[in-house]
């Protein structure tokens, strides 16, 4: 009886003491909030790589005024953590340090530390922002820092460890649970994609500028790095693609997002032709090209789903994939179909046919055929290789563009374009208010070098800038010479069949598209993916929508967009192209502010070239907070800027 009395009572005094440490280590543990920087966004004078495997930040200094951005806070501070501590390493004196509270802060929303000294050691360095945090109000979820690093240039540092925590004199760190190891991945029940590279090298690229009086920027000298590609699917440790070594090569793709943000597009090549996608023997498509882009806000998702539902002659198939490279996540992807000639299943033309685009980056081919209609704007040609054309080839596909563009003039256009690719295509891009009109991609194709065939547009491509006209047409509509000529041209065919295939079309696009993204959320693979958005977002410091968040802002889009144009497609005349001064908005840039020539009383909006919305007021002076394309949108013009 007393030894049965004795066990009881330690029992409870465990459970008591185990309670109370379980509370005490939740209160450390809430006493402190993991903070990253933010690679989504690029730096100001500072070039900045991250190893993430050890989590720590590589600095140098390239400017006299280096700072980057702290990721927006996962949720609100407690009201005792107000102490902003790292570990740093330095190789010369950095004089001083400078906090602002807030994306768009001035000098005012701003406080100055002590600088860091040379250490070759890790040291601790910890800022008491009490009195700024009750001051410049911060510290709610989704604000953000900017820390300045001095005026000095040619200075290399290290960071690690970055945090804000109590002021009781506690300094915990939590360890990077958010980190995913290569079972977590699996058990997200996406697809892993690993690749492994010959001596664990990366893939590297540099940037080129358009030349003066061209458009974008663009990667150049991209390193093809052999290696293995391995692909793992729904809690198996098996793989059910393996290419076997030096059985691919990868390399950066892309142009102004590629440079813009950290999280770089890819181009897979492998050496025997394979379907990724590992669809059953039916559906399966072999090729050797494939490529990994982003699709933080599904809006790839939808925008392939519209381009099915139009009925466009290729929808590109695709998966969502958590990707390694080296073991070290890189990443959720989108793991797509190239644009290629593949007669089973990609873009079928014959070998005596073409694929071509029309291409805002044409300056950085070897090859291209001039435009007679916009200087901007030139083709080069996907298929066949360039390098592989023929005298007769070039000679031909020369001729057949000058024809095709000499017949949107003078309304001769039906002997030379498939009409309704071309209804379908810009019907697709009005509905999804498309933004960007020199880098949406037109890519167009002709099947072979006879008159049988027409030119055709292909397929949907490229959402970067999606959502971003809701008060008027897509900017390919208004903007892009080819649809301005059609919209406004004698011969009124083409009006007649973009009026005639909304009349056809609208009912189902937005009674499917919703359910078809309703059905995803609750997919497993939707279910997949908003677990890997939360690894990605904690691997690239940023705060991407959840699948729900951007599943509700896409319906929400699709559902006022029908309303407005059915509002706006009354007839087939009142399709036609209006026409819209580029120049009457004038915005120019200096020092890291947009100066925007306005009225008093109209609002300005400004957008990332993501279509986040960065500011919207009055101010006509606008501070932006990295280099990069920004979209300025005030009453009904719009302008696209490069803050160098």
């Amino acid at each position: 009886m007393i030894k049965d009395s004795l066990n009881n009572y330690c029992r409870r005094t465990l459970i008591v003491f185990l309670f109370f440490c379980g509370c005490a280590y939740s209160l450390h543990i809430q006493a402190s909030l993991n903070l990253r920087f933010n690679h989504y966004t690029p730096s100001n004078d500072l070039y900045v790589d991250y190893d993430s495997n050890n989590e720590i930040y590589s600095f140098y200094t390239i400017g006299s005024d280096p700072y980057v951005f702290i990721a927006p806070l996962s949720r609100k501070l407690t009201e005792k953590e107000t102490i902003f501590s790292f570990e740093y390493k330095c190789d010369s004196v950095i004089d001083y340090l400078k906090i602002y509270y807030g994306q768009y802060s001035s000098e005012v929303k701003s406080s100055k530390f002590s600088g860091l000294e040379p250490t070759s050691e890790w040291k601790l360095i910890s800022l008491n922002l009490t009195s700024d945090l009750n001051v410049f109000n911060w510290g709610y979820k989704s604000n953000v820092l900017r820390i300045d690093f001095g005026d000095c240039s040619g200075v290399s540092f290290q960071i690690r460890k970055l945090h804000i925590h109590s002021s009781d004199g506690q300094d915990f760190y939590q360890e990077d649970i958010n980190k995913p190891t290569f079972s977590n991945l699996i058990e997200t029940g996406l697809p892993l994609l690993s690749i492994v590279t010959v001596n664990n090298e990366e893939p590297t690229c540099d940037f080129i500028e358009a030349p003066q009086g061209f458009l974008g920027t663009t990667v150049t000298n991209a390193s093809k790095v052999s290696g293995r590609i391995s692909i793992y699917h729904h809690d198996s440790l098996n793989t059910v693609f393996d290419s076997g070594d030096h059985g691919m090569t990868i390399k950066i793709r892309g142009n102004t997002s590629a440079y813009f943000i950290n999280k770089k597009p890819y181009k897979i090549k492998l050496t025997a032709k394979a379907d990724l996608l590992m669809r059953d023997d039916e559906h399966a498509v072999f090729d050797k090209n494939w490529i990994l882009i982003r699709d933080e806000e599904l809006k790839a998702l939808a925008g392939f789903k519209l381009n099915e539902l139009l009925g466009l002659e290729w929808t590109p198939a695709f998966s969502y994939v958590n990707v390694q490279i080296n073991g070290n996540f890189k990443g959720v992807y989108l793991l797509l179909e190239s644009v290629e000639r593949n007669q089973t299943g990609r873009i079928n033309v014959g070998k005596n046919g073409f694929i071509f685009e029309y291409d805002a980056y044409w300056w950085n081919e070897d090859f291209f055929i001039q435009s007679s209609d916009d200087s901007a704007m030139n083709y080069t040609v996907k298929y066949p290789d360039s390098e592989k054309l023929t005298t007769d080839e070039i000679n031909y596909l020369t001729d057949l563009i000058l024809n095709y563009e000499s017949s949107l003039l003078d309304g001769t256009y039906d002997e030379y374009i498939d009409v309704e690719s071309f209804a379908l295509w810009i019907l697709g891009h009005d509905i999804y208010g498309s933004y960007d009109s020199a880098g949406t991609n037109l890519f167009l194709s002709k099947y072979d070098n006879t008159t049988n065939s027409k030119i055709k547009l292909t397929t949907l491509w490229d959402f970067d800038c999606e959502m971003m006209c809701g008060d008027d047409w897509s900017r390919n509509h208004t903007i892009t010479r080819c649809f301005k000529n059609l919209f406004n041209s004698d011969n009124p065919n083409f009006r007649n069949v973009y009026f005639q295939k909304w009349n056809e079309l609208n009912d189902t696009i937005f009674k499917v598209m919703p359910e078809f993204l309703d059905t995803f959320s609750f997919s497993s693979e939707g279910k997949g993916l908003n677990q890997s958005i939360i690894y990605d977002n904690y691997l690239w410091g940023i705060s991407n929508p959840l699948v729900d968040e951007s599943v509700n802002k896409i319906k929400n889009w699709f559902s006022s967009r029908k309303q407005w144009l059915a509002n706006n497609i009354s007839d087939e005349n009142s399709v036609k192209y209006r026409d819209i001064i580029d120049n009457s908005l004038r915005v120019y840039c200096k020092d890291s502010y947009l100066y925007v020539d306005k009225l008093d009383n109209e609002m300005v909006f400004v957008y990332s070239m993501l279509g986040e919305r960065l500011y919207g007021g009055h101010d006509s002076v606008i501070f932006v907070p990295t280099k990069g394309c920004y979209i300025v949108h005030v009453g009904d013009n719009y302008c696209k800027i490069l803050v160098k």
